[in-house]
């Protein structure tokens, strides 16, 4: 049981920092898309450029939806596994993890 908590804990952590690292490539798609839309207003691109940044940053709204039903999927994967009665108060919160994966340099033998 401990053991599935600590996974699905994990899972949780992981939907998270997907979610940031989405939200984070939405952002430069974005910034992309207003570039190219300037470029092509200058008539240095044409407006097939702009269709592609724009059909991009559609990808990318969709990913983050994506991340954000995982987030979810993981909150209530977690619940479940610490209350199951969903009438229980941790049902009505948000769960925000509070540690963060550390990272070890690896040994290599020599």
């Amino acid at each position: 049981m401990v053991q599935d908590v600590q996974s699905q804990y994990w899972n949780l952590v992981y939907a998270r920092e997907a979610y940031e690292a989405r939200k984070e490539s939405r952002e430069l798609a974005i910034s992309q898309s207003s570039q190219i839309e300037q470029k092509v207003q200058a008539g240095l691109l044409t407006p097939v450029g702009l269709t592609s940044a724009r059909a991009e940053v559609a990808i990318r709204d969709q990913e983050m939806i994506q991340a954000e039903v995982s987030i979810v999927s993981a909150e209530n994967n977690l619940k479940r596994l610490l209350a199951g009665n969903p009438s229980a108060a941790i049902w009505r919160q948000r769960l925000i993890p509070t540690e963060r994966p550390q990272l070890r340099e690896a040994c290599h033998p020599a």
